[in-house]
Parts: structure tokens; C-alpha cells; sequence
């Protein structure tokens, strides 16, 4: 059998990541460079992790800590990865926690992404699932809790006021995590599911239409109907002016 070895680069070398900076910052007036950092840093990677935050309300990604990298040298892409996850209430659609996100969050391409991943938890579920297999464990979790001698070392080791590892504190937290999950679900669905509302006026250089849409969503796949037909281009343009 034949053994294929990976040449890695030296573990000093960091062309990759400088590379990746760069074009970040290009990329702010550079269609060029924006291109490239798409192909670098794909849309459809940070879509799904930007879907994930806002999913999980975990937004202590930033630019300074906690943000962790996957570079590929093979196929020359940067990936985030998800770290120290947790959930908190809901506070905010976007998290811009980090100089990337900020960029790609005015970016048509990237929010269609993401609001089509999010979409696609709604579609399936997903959040009314996970609230209601935690409400199903919590009796579990009470019997364990209950048995659990080590239970007051949380106050210790992960800094929890030690009023928070008593058993009654403990199980109010549990029962508002389930509550925030199905608050988040519901705030999700307002901005998403609902259908958009759109209207239209007309352009303010007089020369088409504009449409504005209120709400998260994009429309796509707009028809214009008339009721009746026109004899001439300027009794059509007189007519949308009307």
C-alpha cells in the first residue's frame, strides 16, 4: 500500500493568515480582493456560523479571543470553528462580533445564505425539538443533580454564586434556558417565516420602479402585471406615474 504524507508548512509560518487579513481589509473597496476573500473565506462556511450564533445568541467571538480558525492549505480556505458554545437570551439578529462578520453582514450573498440556513432550522423544527427533549431530561437531571456531591464545586471552579448550585436554583435555570429557546423560536419566525410586506413607488429619477421591503426576508422572483395594455411607451410611463 502506498503512504501519502502531508508536506505541512513550518509551524512558524503564517503566510496563510496574513494572506487572509489582507484581504479583509481590501476587500472594503476592492471587488478584486473581495472576490478572492470569498474564495478564501466562503460565504456558505461563515453563513452557517453566523446562522449559529444567532441560533445560540453567542456572540463573544471577537477579533481578540476566543475565535478559532481552520486554515486549509490544500484547499486554501479559512474556517471558523465553534468554541466554548453556550446559549444565552435572545438580544440581537447579527452578532458583529469581529471584522470579517461586520464586512460580509452588508453583503446581499451572505444574509440570503444565512437566512436561508436559518429558515431551514425553523422548516425542520430543530429549535422546537431541542426545547422540548431539555424539558423531557429535566426530571433526569434532578435525580442526578440530587445525587451529586461535588455539585457546590461549580461555584469554584466556573465562578457560580453559591446561592446558583443549590438544587432549587439549579432547576429555575434549567426551566429558563427551555423558555428562552422557545422565546428564541418565536422571535426567529416573526422575523423570518411571516410573509414580507412590499410595496412600490417609483424610482426618484423617474425612470422605474422601486420596491421596498419591510421585515428580514428578501423577495425574489417579482412579477408585474397591467391590466390592460398600452398603446405607446408614454401612455405606459404616464400611467406608473399616475
Amino acid at each position: 500500500s502506498k503512504l501519502a504524507t502531508f508536506n505541512h508548512l513550518e509551524l512558524d509560518n503564517r503566510d496563510d493568515m496574513a494572506r487572509f487579513l489582507n484581504l479583509v481589509r481590501e476587500a472594503e473597496t476592492s471587488t478584486k480582493a473581495f472576490d478572492q476573500l470569498k474564495r478564501m473565506a466562503r460565504i456558505e462556511d461563515w453563513a452557517k456560523f453566523a446562522a449559529y450564533q444567532t441560533l445560540a445568541q453567542n456572540g463573544h467571538y471577537s477579533g481578540y479571543g476566543n475565535l478559532r480558525l481552520i486554515s486549509d492549505p490544500w484547499r486554501g480556505t479559512i474556517s471558523p470553528v465553534v468554541y466554548d458554545a453556550r446559549f444565552s437570551s435572545f438580544s440581537t439578529f447579527d452578532f458583529t462580533s469581529h471584522q470579517l462578520i461586520n464586512f460580509y453582514s452588508k453583503s446581499s450573498q451572505f444574509q440570503m445564505e444565512k437566512l436561508r440556513i436559518l429558515k431551514g432550522f425553523l422548516d425542520k423544527g430543530v429549535l422546537s425539538k431541542a426545547s422540548e427533549h431539555l424539558r423531557n431530561l429535566i426530571p433526569a437531571l434532578k435525580n442526578t443533580y440530587s445525587r451529586d456531591n461535588f455539585r457546590s464545586m461549580l461555584a469554584f471552579t466556573n465562578d457560580f454564586p453559591l446561592s446558583d448550585v443549590f438544587q432549587a436554583s439549579t432547576y429555575q435555570r434549567w426551566l429558563k434556558l427551555v423558555d428562552e429557546i422557545d422565546q428564541l423560536e418565536g422571535v426567529l419566525r416573526q422575523k423570518i417565516a411571516n410573509p414580507i410586506d412590499l410595496s412600490w413607488r417609483n424610482a426618484r429619477d423617474g425612470a422605474g420602479l422601486a420596491f421596498v421591503i419591510d421585515g428580514f426576508m428578501p423577495a425574489d422572483e417579482i412579477s408585474i402585471s397591467m391590466e390592460k395594455e398600452f398603446e405607446s411607451s408614454a401612455e405606459r410611463e404616464a400611467s406608473i406615474i399616475a
